[in-house]
């Protein structure tokens, strides 16, 4: 499985995420970084050595594919500070535009997670912040 497959089927299929490991490929549909965060969290590693495409990465999303260790990333838009962030911890980055910050669907505003993740450098913390979104966010769904 190739990289440009990945970006590939990303836009052609309307995937908002699609991780390549090996020869295995996962894609995902869900809006946001839910899709991210359940495969980090769900303990089968798939992320550790991956490639992942995705449509939106902000520094909320960096940190959880840092936690998962992915090693490339292709961001269709990418904030400033999602693209520092994996640079330094030596992911290879490519994408098609970069921003700086992530907007709500709306573009009304800054996305809610990445105003709370903004002035926020321990990866640990900015992951706490993340949990606690998708906490509130699973509780208004339901």
């Amino acid at each position: 499985m190739e990289y440009n497959e990945a970006v590939s089927l990303l836009y052609k299929e309307g995937y908002s995420c699609v991780v390549v490991n090996g020869d295995e490929m996962k894609t995902f549909s869900q809006s946001g970084i839910m899709d991210l965060y359940e495969l980090q969290s769900d303990g089968e590693g798939f992320l550790q050595g991956a490639f992942l495409a995705d449509k939106v990465i902000g520094k909320a999303a960096a940190v959880l594919a840092l936690r998962g260790g992915v090693v490339g990333l292709y961001a269709d838009v990418i904030s400033v500070s999602a693209l520092e962030l994996l640079h330094s911890r030596g992911v290879e980055v490519k994408y098609a535009h970069i921003v700086n910050h992530i907007l709500k669907r709306d573009r009304s505003d800054k996305c809610p997670l990445e105003s709370a993740c903004d002035s926020v450098d321990d990866t640990e913390q900015i992951f706490e912040i993340i949990k606690e979104f998708i906490k509130r966010k699973k509780n208004i769904i339901k």
